[in-house]
């Protein structure tokens, strides 16, 4: 600035000779600008410290005032003789111990009727004090005179009194002092101490400040100016390297190469050891760039190879018909296929990434899931069967498997769930993968195999043993009546002849289910095939004296079927309803062309029904006589022999020519079977 306003004078003709004496006032006024603003502050600074010495001196002589004022009281309380001397030599014990308080002018008792009782001074012991509040200078009293409170004032020091206090503010506090039932007795009225306290002036504050300011601010300042040229040896260096520095930030900023970041540096000593060391680090940076930029290409190529790897192997395991569900180490599922969410009942998105906690509700599959290989519940978990112990349960990090029958709301569901763990590089479990395979229709085949075997070894039992009776009671010549012979021969022929039915059933059933049986289809005359059904029955119903009869149109088409299979259907159906129906009954059978919209055949669908008026079969019965081996509940059907098969085997054949059979019943009053077959488009060869 002084530059700048010199060469402004030099070119003023008149101050071109002066200027330098006007520069020099310049400077002067500006110092006593300075000097002005320093004392203003200085004053202000000493005013608001001033004042804070103010306030923590009220503070101070509250809690002094306080302290004293027990004290003293417990002084009195402690005299021995109770004599008024022995208090006040405990009152001026009191007071001398406090003499040495910083800022304490005087301290003194004084007793109801104003009169000193002890005084710091001892020369005021036994005087009348002629006022309230040290002869009663002008002061502002604050606070209340209360029994446990104290009241103070704040005065200017007179020169006349106090010499060495010029400019000096006298804070004296009162309180009470606590006087015990011996002490009233002694002092009637109540004793006050008095506390003097002195705040120095203005201006013996300033200096006293001063003194502890000034030379702290002198080594500042002199650390300042050494500091200032301290500073100065060293910046330079270091704006030459804040000037590289950025000049090599804005290069690389703009992408330049990393072979222009070295540092060019004129420079000695840490500087220098600075710069080369940045230069090393932008040599090993570009080396290590390189390496980072090949290595990243490679994680590219190796990321996208794992992650197609990746999707193929969920691919795959999506596909699967068994249910996977992958733990993670953290106890969380990672992998969940959409197997698993028909069997569980749980969409992939509620599970990945939640416990199996927070997802699954059957508690068996949880304990299961959740429980450690080779824990105390580990026999008996998940509630299923185990695998028996010795073999994988009770090894750690071994295969597990049990079989849970979980409740669903379309019934419940027998499923066999297996669990592996997986193990980390150092062979430490990392989660597990557990696999849940739908076993309902392995059960279901189960149970039937063992009823059919049951029932087969029951049904063929029972005719061997008949007729195994009657030939042993031929050999043994038990019947020579020729009469008698004849029924035995003829009891030998019927269940000979059931056991020939019930082993062409079995055989047609078998082929049926393992879809070997080839069905010799021709077009067959239907009138022809249901008459010979119903002749063929026709014995049976005249042993029971029930009426049989038929209504067949003349102009009924053709089928095309296999004719001996169809004519097994209706025997069936036929015969079933001439068994159960009691003596006397009826069974009629009608046959008609159906032509409605409603037929699945552009030909049309032939419907022969056949119905009785025999006991009738239970509404809970109606889908289960097509069962293989099932016999109705009823006292009249557990009465009739027969194998079950019948109508699980007409079914089977109405299926397989595209047609159904159908049931209704009343209990009581009868039962009606209707037979669906296709009829035939044309006709051609017939049989």
């Amino acid at each position: 600035m002084f530059n700048d306003l010199r060469h402004l004078l030099s070119k003023v003709p008149f101050a071109r000779m002066h200027h330098s004496r006007i520069l020099s006032s310049i400077q002067v006024l500006i110092a006593v600008m300075l000097l002005a603003a320093t004392g203003a502050m200085s004053f202000t600074v000493v005013r608001y410290a001033r004042s804070n010495a103010a306030n923590d001196l009220v503070d101070r002589g509250a809690t002094v005032t306080s302290i004293v004022s027990r004290a003293a009281g417990r002084a009195l309380e402690s005299a021995s003789n109770w004599s008024r001397a022995d208090a006040e030599a405990a009152l001026d014990e009191v007071i001398y111990n406090i003499r040495a308080e910083e800022g304490l002018e005087f301290a003194f008792v004084v007793d109801s009727n104003k009169r000193i009782v002890v005084h710091s001074d001892n020369t005021k012991k036994g005087k009348i004090l002629r006022a309230a509040l040290s002869a009663g200078k002008e002061a502002e009293t604050k606070g209340s005179l209360s029994d446990d409170a104290f009241y103070y004032a704040a005065y200017p020091a007179r020169h006349s009194e106090h010499s060495t206090l010029n400019g000096a503010t006298i804070y004296e506090f009162v309180r009470p002092i606590r006087l015990r039932s011996k002490a009233k007795k002694m002092y009637p009225g109540s004793l006050e101490l008095h506390l003097g306290f002195s705040l120095p002036g203005s201006w013996s504050f300033a200096r006293t400040s001063l003194k502890r300011i000034v030379p702290g601010l002198v080594v500042a300042f002199l650390l300042l100016i050494v500091g200032n040229y301290l500073a100065r040896l060293l910046v330079g260096p270091l704006n030459n390297l804040k000037k590289e520095t950025a000049a090599t930030a804005k290069a690389g900023a703009a992408g330049g190469d990393s072979d222009n970041w070295q540092l060019e540096l004129e420079a000695s000593g840490e500087i220098a050891d600075i710069a080369k060391n940045w230069n090393d680090m932008v040599e090993n940076f570009r080396n290590s760039y390189h390496y980072m930029v090949e290595a990243k290409r490679e994680l590219e190529v190796r990321n996208r190879v794992m992650l197609y790897e990746k999707k193929k192997t969920e691919a795959i395991i999506d596909s699967l018909s068994d249910g996977v569900v992958v733990i993670d180490a953290y106890g969380k599922i990672s992998f969940f296929n959409r197997e698993c969410e028909n069997l569980l009942g749980i969409s992939r998105e509620a599970a990945v990434g939640r416990t199996p906690q927070d997802v699954i509700q059957d508690q068996n599959i949880l304990e299961f899931m959740t429980t450690a290989p080779g824990s105390a519940n580990e026999a008996t978990e998940a509630g299923g069967a185990m695998v028996p112990p010795g073999s994988v349960q009770g090894r750690k990090n071994q295969r597990r498997a049990a079989d849970v029958e979980l409740q669903r709301k379309n019934g419940s569901r027998h499923i066999r769930i297996t669990r592996v763990p997986v193990l980390d590089a150092n062979g430490k479990p990392g989660g597990a993968i557990t696999t849940f395979r739908d076993a309902t229709q392995e059960k279901l085949e189960e149970h039937a195999r063992k009823e059919f075997v049951s029932n087969v070894t029951h049904e063929l039992r029972a005719p061997l043993t008949a007729i195994k009776s009657y030939v042993e009671m031929l050999i043994d010549d038990e019947a020579k009546d020729p009469e008698l012979q004849r029924d035995f021969f003829n009891t030998i022929n019927e269940e000979a002849d059931r056991l020939a039915r019930l082993i062409d059933d079995m055989l047609n059933m078998s082929k049926i289910e393992v879809g070997n049986l080839v069905l010799n289809k021709s077009f067959v005359r239907t009138r022809k095939l249901i008459e010979d059904a119903v002749n063929g029955v026709r014995s049976a119903a005249k042993n029971k004296s029930i009426d049989l009869s038929a209504d067949i149109p003349d102009d009924l088409p053709d089928i095309e079927a296999d004719k001996e299979m169809v004519r097994v259907a209706v025997t069936n159906i036929l015969g079933n309803g001439v068994k159960y129906t009691q003596e006397g009954g009826k069974v009629f059978l009608t046959a008609e062309l159906l032509e409605d919209a409603s037929s699945q055949h552009a030909s049309g669908t032939i419907a022969v029904t056949i119905a009785d008026n025999g006991p009738g079969i239970a509404e809970g019965e109606l889908d289960k006589i097509f069962e293989k081996f099932y016999r109705g509940t009823s006292t009249v059907e557990q009465k009739v022999t027969g194998n079950g098969l019948g109508l699980a085997l007409a079914r089977e054949i109405a299926t397989l020519h595209g047609g159904d059979i159908k049931v209704s019943s009343t209990l009581g009053e009868g039962s009606k079977f209707t037979f669906l077959l296709p009829a035939a488009q044309t006709s051609r060869k017939v049989s």
